[in-house]
């Protein structure tokens, strides 16, 4: 979820002053946030329905093709490998 590192991000940077936001205006910082919390509110429910599904292909006794794809692998380790 790229988006919440994003959002993140500005906030952070809003309070401690960085300069990827010193230099937003009201109109720019605006912009940012309602980019961000777009697609926080269109992207989260989309990736919900779609790991909700594999998730349970993936624990029903029959899922062990499911949880040894190649694909599931590398997408589980990419987010767990970032925190």
């Amino acid at each position: 979820m790229r988006e919440r590192g994003r959002l993140l991000r500005l906030l952070f940077d809003a309070l401690l002053g960085g300069s990827a936001t010193a230099g937003l205006s009201a109109r720019d910082w605006g912009d940012q946030l309602s980019l961000v919390v777009t697609g926080l509110l269109v992207g989260t429910p989309v990736w919900w329905l779609s790991w909700r599904g594999r998730q349970r292909e993936a624990l029903a006794p029959a899922g062990a093709p499911a949880r040894q794809s190649l694909p599931r692998r590398v997408y589980l380790y990419l987010s767990c490998s970032r925190r």
